[in-house]
């Protein structure tokens, strides 16, 4: 959860280059984490926001369609679709080390 958390916080802001994905989608733990997230009544507002963004978008709600249903800009949408599209593989290598950590943390 650690390394979602960080990358809707940060916006999805990546140092290093690559090719883009060409959808937006979450594994089944990840959509319970954001689904967390929309639903946490702590959380700042822009970041449950940006997280009902991701997991409309995820299901497959158009970025019009999403932005309409939120009250949002549809220049806000993309922008956060764009994010996290950019900050995937960042994502992917987070949970690769939080894996790794806990299975090393186990073995002690």
């Amino acid at each position: 959860m650690t390394a979602l958390l960080i990358l809707i916080i940060s916006g999805g802001h990546s140092i290093e280059q690559f090719e883009k994905i060409a959808f937006l989608s979450l594994t089944a733990m990840r959509k319970g984490i954001v689904g967390q997230i929309i639903k946490s009544a702590t959380m700042a507002q822009s970041i449950v926001q940006r997280a009902a963004i991701i997991n409309m978008s995820a299901d497959g709600t158009a970025k019009r369609k999403t932005a309409r249903l939120s009250g949002i800009d549809k220049n806000t949408v993309k922008k956060w679709c764009d994010r996290w599209l950019a900050a995937y593989p960042k994502l992917i290598k987070m949970e690769s080390i939080e894996t790794s950590n806990k299975k090393y943390k186990k073995t002690l």
